[in-house]
C-alpha cells in the first residue's frame, strides 16, 4: 500500500486544514495509507475514529513564532521516525505541506526535497519577512492555490519554481449540504465566505 503524507498545522480552524482533511478522506477511499503530521491539537474537522495515521507535535498555539520554530526543530527526530515508519515498500505517492509553520516542519524532515510546499495565502499581505521567505521558498517545489498567489510570488518575490493547482471541491458534499435549512432568510442579510481578516478581502 502506498502512502500519502500531509504536513499541516491542525485538523481545524481554517480553509487549508479543511482542504487537507477532504483530500485525506478521499485518498483513504482510494486505498492509500494517509498520514498527517500536525502541529496543534485542534481536531474539529475529523471524527474520533478517523483512519488517518497521525503524528501530532502538540505544540502550544500561544507560543511565539520563534518558540514554535524551536519546538519544531526539537521534534525533528520524532517527525522523521514517523515518516520512515509509514514509508512502506512503495514509498509516498504524494507529500505536501500547507501553511508557513508546516512548511518549516517539512523542510526539516528527510522528505523535504520531495515535498510540495502549498501556498494558501499571501505572505506579503500578512507582513511576513520578505527576505527570509524569498530565500526559504527559492528552491522549494511551490504550489499556489490561485493564479494571483502565483503571480505575487513570481513578480514580487522572485520565485520561479511555481505551479498553480486550485483547491479541490467536493461537489457531492455541496449538493448534500444545500438541502439543509438555514433558517429564516426573508430579511436582508450579508453573506461572507472566508474569515474576516485583511487577506480575505
Amino acid at each position: 500500500m502506498r502512502s500519502i503524507l500531509f504536513f499541516v498545522n491542525s485538523f481545524g480552524k481554517g480553509g487549508a486544514e479543511r482542504v487537507c482533511v477532504n483530500l485525506g478522506e478521499e485518498y483513504v477511499k482510494q486505498g492509500y495509507n494517509v498520514c498527517f503530521i500536525t502541529l496543534f491539537e485542534n481536531s474539529s474537522y475529523i471524527e474520533s475514529n478517523t483512519k488517518f495515521n497521525i503524528c501530532n507535535l502538540k505544540l502550544d498555539e500561544k507560543m511565539s513564532k520563534l518558540e514554535l520554530i524551536d519546538s519544531i526543530f526539537r521534534a525533528k527526530k520524532n517527525i522523521n521516525s514517523f515518516v520512515k515508519k509509514n514509508y512502506g515498500s512503495d514509498g509516498y505517492a504524494l507529500i505536501s505541506a500547507h501553511l508557513p509553520l508546516s512548511h518549516i516542519c517539512a523542510s526539516l524532515s528527510i522528505v523535504k526535497k520531495e515535498c510540495l510546499y502549498v501556498q494558501h495565502t499571501s505572505l506579503l499581505q500578512e507582513n511576513r519577512h520578505r527576505i527570509g521567505y524569498d530565500l526559504f521558498y527559492k528552491f522549494k517545489n511551490n504550489v499556489c492555490v490561485s493564479e494571483g498567489l502565483k503571480r505575487e510570488m513570481k513578480e514580487k518575490m522572485g520565485i520561479k519554481k511555481l505551479e498553480c493547482i486550485y483547491n479541490p471541491i467536493d461537489l457531492q458534499r455541496i449538493y448534500e449540504l444545500r438541502q439543509n435549512s438555514i433558517g429564516d432568510i426573508s430579511k436582508p442579510y450579508i453573506l461572507v465566505v472566508g474569515r474576516l481578516i485583511q487577506t480575505k478581502r
